[in-house]
């Protein structure tokens, strides 16, 4: 028994490498997480910012 996500759909006679090359022509999401956007907003990606943190809880108050 194969279980597949994504690519075409497997045949019988298809090799698995095969298959595996049409994965990136109709890719399926198989798990994905949400985070808030305000999470970005980091000393660490912004380590040039001394205000960064300020402007994150500004931001966050006006938009939330």
């Amino acid at each position: 028994l194969v279980t597949t996500l994504g690519g075409e759909i497997y045949g019988d006679t298809q090799k698995l490498n095969e298959w595996f090359r049409t994965v990136p022509k109709n890719p399926v999401i198989i798990k994905f997480n949400i985070q808030s956007v305000f999470d970005l907003l980091t000393t660490e990606r912004f380590p040039e910012d001394k205000k960064i943190k300020e402007k994150a809880a500004f931001i966050t108050q006006v938009l939330e």
